[in-house]
C-alpha cells in the first residue's frame, strides 16, 4: 500500500523543521565562536591597556632623570610604581610574554643603583630606557595578539556567513522542491476531480472517477463515486414518481374535465333517451293492437327515430369515453382537425353555454400531429371551457387551425375579458387563478397542466391578450407529422 498523503506531509515537514534547526545551530555555532573571539580580543585590550599604564611611569622616571639637574628621587617614586604595576600585570596573567618580565627585573636593578648612588643618572636613565624599549616589545606583542583575534574573527563571520548561506539555501531549495510536490500532490488531483464534480452537479450522475492513487484523495474520489451513484439512483426514482405524479396529475385533471362535461350533457342525453322510451313505447302499443302495413311503418319510421337518437347519444358517450381514457396507450397519428371537432361537439351540449359560439376556422393543411390524443383533446378542451367562462352572453370562441413547414398551429380567441400584463406573466403558475363566484371557481391547474402536456410533445403553448376586455388567445405549436404544408 502506498503512503498517504498526511504521512508524506508529515515527512516533508520533519524534514523542514530539521534544517531549520540545522540552520539555527550553525547559527549559533557562528555566535559562539564570535563570543571567544570577541572574548580573546577584549583579554588583549586589558592587557595592552595594563602594558600602558605599567609604561607610563617608566616615561615619567626617565623623563625626571634627564637635563643637568635630574630628580633621582621622582625617578625611584615613578619606578615603584611601574613595577607595582608590572607584579601585579604578571600575577593577574601568567602568560604574559617574557619582555614584561624583563622589564621588571630591569626597573629592580636601576632602582637598587639609584639607591646605592645618587650620583649614577647617565647609567639609571640608561637602564630606564631599557625597560621602555622591554615594554615597547611587550605592547607589540599584546597588539599582535589582538590582531590575530581580529583576523580570527573575520574568519569566524566569513564562515557563519558561508555555512548559513549554504545550508539556507539548501532550505530554501528543499521548501521549493516540497512546495511543488505538495501543490502536484494536492491541485492536480483536484484539476481532474473539478469538472467530474461539475458534471455531477450539472445532474450527469453518471460520471465516474478514477483512483490512480492510494491516498487521501482516493478515499475522496471513492466516496465522490458513491454519492453519485446514490444521486443517479435517487435521481432514477425522483423522476419516476414525479412521472406518475404528473400523470396522476393529468388524469385527475382530466377526469376533472369528463366530470364537468358529463353534468353539463346529461340534459342533453336525457332528452334523446326520453324521445327513445316513448317511441318505443308507441311502437310497442301500436304492435300488440293490430299489425298492418299502416302500423309497419309507423313502427318502421319509429325505429328509425330511436335509432337516431340512440347513436346520438352514443356519440356523445364516446367522445367522453376518448377524454378519460388515459394515456398509456402512448403516442399516435392524431388528426387535431378531428380532435377541433370533438371538443366543440362536446362543449357545445353544454347547456350553460349555449348563447355562445364556439366555431372552426381550418385551413385544408392536413394538420396531423404525433401526440397522445386523449391529451390533445385536454388541453384544447380546457382552452375552449377557459375562453367560453371569459366571455359573457352571446361570447364568440373561434378555433383557428394551419400549417406552417414543420409545425401545427392552433389558436383559440375569444372577445372575452383579456388579460392584464400581471395575469399574464402568472397564467400558466400551478394554482394560479382569476375565476370568482359560485360555479365558476377553478382549482389553478388546468392551464398549468396544458402547458406540461404540450411541452412533454415538443410544443409550445403561449397566451396573448391586448388588454382587460379586449379578449384572449391561447395558441398551440406542435411538430407537424408531414414536412409539407400542403400534404
Amino acid at each position: 500500500m502506498g503512503m498517504t498523503l498526511s504521512r508524506k506531509m508529515s515527512i516533508q515537514l520533519t524534514a523542514l523543521v530539521g534544517a531549520v534547526v540545522v540552520l539555527a545551530g550553525v547559527s549559533l555555532w557562528g555566535v559562539r565562536g564570535l563570543e571567544g573571539q570577541l572574548a580573546s580580543a577584549v583579554d588583549e585590550y586589558q592587557r595592552l591597556r595594563a602594558v600602558y599604564e605599567a609604561a607610563l611611569p617608566i616615561a615619567s622616571a626617565a623623563e625626571a632623570l634627564r637635563g643637568d639637574h635630574p630628580d633621582h628621587v621622582r625617578a625611584r617614586t615613578q619606578l615603584q610604581r611601574a613595577s607595582q604595576r608590572l607584579r601585579r600585570l604578571i600575577q593577574d596573567d601568567p602568560q604574559t610574554s617574557q619582555p614584561a618580565q624583563a622589564a621588571l627585573d630591569q626597573l629592580s636593578r636601576v632602582i637598587d643603583q639609584l639607591f646605592t648612588d645618587d650620583e649614577s643618572s647617565t647609567q639609571a636613565l640608561a637602564g630606564v630606557r631599557l625597560a621602555l624599549n622591554h615594554m615597547a616589545t611587550q605592547a607589540a606583542n599584546t597588539r599582535a595578539g589582538i590582531d590575530r583575534a581580529e583576523t580570527a574573527a573575520a574568519a569566524q563571520v566569513q564562515q557563519t556567513f558561508t555555512y548559513i548561506v549554504a545550508v539556507g539555501s539548501v532550505i530554501l531549495l528543499a521548501a521549493v522542491c516540497i512546495g511543488i510536490v505538495q501543490y502536484r500532490s494536492v491541485m492536480r488531483p483536484l484539476h481532474r476531480m473539478i469538472p467530474a464534480v461539475r458534471r455531477i452537479a450539472a445532474g450527469t450522475f453518471d460520471q465516474r472517477l478514477d483512483a490512480e492513487r492510494t491516498d487521501e484523495f482516493a478515499m475522496l474520489v471513492e466516496e465522490i463515486n458513491r454519492m453519485s451513484a446514490q444521486l443517479s439512483e435517487l435521481y432514477r426514482d425522483l423522476e419516476a414518481k414525479v412521472e406518475r405524479a404528473s400523470r396522476e396529475l393529468v388524469r385527475s385533471e382530466r377526469l376533472a374535465s369528463v366530470g364537468f362535461l358529463a353534468a353539463g350533457v346529461a340534459h342533453e342525453i336525457n332528452n334523446p333517451l326520453g324521445i327513445i322510451a316513448g317511441h318505443a313505447e308507441l311502437t310497442l302499443s301500436a304492435l300488440r293492437e293490430k299489425l298492418d302495413e299502416a302500423t309497419v311503418n309507423e313502427s318502421r319510421e319509429s325505429l328509425s327515430i330511436i335509432t337516431e337518437e340512440a347513436f346520438r347519444c352514443k356519440g356523445i358517450i364516446e367522445k367522453l369515453l376518448s377524454l378519460s381514457r388515459g394515456s398509456d396507450a402512448g403516442k399516435s397519428t392524431v388528426s387535431m382537425r378531428s380532435v377541433v371537432d370533438d371538443v366543440i361537439t362536446m362543449t357545445q351540449a353544454l347547456p350553460a353555454y349555449r348563447n355562445r359560439s364556439v366555431v372552426a376556422d381550418l385551413s385544408e393543411h392536413t394538420l396531423t400531429v404525433h401526440a397522445n390524443d386523449a391529451e390533445m383533446k385536454q388541453v384544447l378542451l380546457n382552452l375552449v371551457v377557459n375562453a367560453l367562462q371569459a366571455t359573457d352572453d352571446n361570447g364568440h370562441v373561434t378555433i383557428t387551425g394551419k400549417q406552417d413547414h414543420d409545425t401545427v398551429c392552433i389558436e383559440v380567441t375569444d372577445n372575452g375579458k383579456g388579460m392584464d400584463p400581471t395575469t399574464l406573466s402568472r397564467v400558466f403558475e400551478p394554482f394560479f387563478t382569476t375565476r370568482s363566484g359560485a360555479g365558476t371557481s377553478g382549482t389553478g391547474l388546468g392551464l398549468s397542466i396544458s402547458h406540461a402536456i404540450i411541452e412533454s410533445h415538443g410544443g409550445t403553448l403561449r397566451a396573448t391578450s391586448a388588454g382587460p376586455n379586449r379578449g384572449s388567445t391561447f395558441t398551440i405549436i406542435l411538430p407537424a407529422l408531414e414536412g409539407d404544408p400542403h400534404g
